[in-house]
């Protein structure tokens, strides 16, 4: 997988307190796969992922794109083993 990016980051939901990690990977391009991996004290607790199709964002504001959308489900508790 040429090009990939990686975000490595913690999140704090605002329903529970609890923090979690994620290690997440995406490779820009018109159609952008993006994958994470979720952590709570070294547990995993899911494995995210989706697509981008026809994706027009680039640069910075397609990372803040992939971490939103990775925190709104890590908030939302979808995919995720509570």
């Amino acid at each position: 997988m040429s090009g990939h990016e990686t975000i490595n980051d913690l999140y704090t939901r605002k329903v529970s307190g609890d923090t979690y990690t994620y290690e997440a990977e995406y490779t820009p391009g018109e159609q952008t796969d993006w994958s994470a991996h979720v952590w709570q004290d070294g547990d995993l607790k899911g494995t995210l992922g989706g697509i981008v199709a026809d994706n027009a964002l680039a640069g910075d504001d397609l990372r803040r794109y992939i971490i939103a959308t990775i925190e709104n489900l890590i908030e939302r508790g979808l995919g995720i083993e509570e």
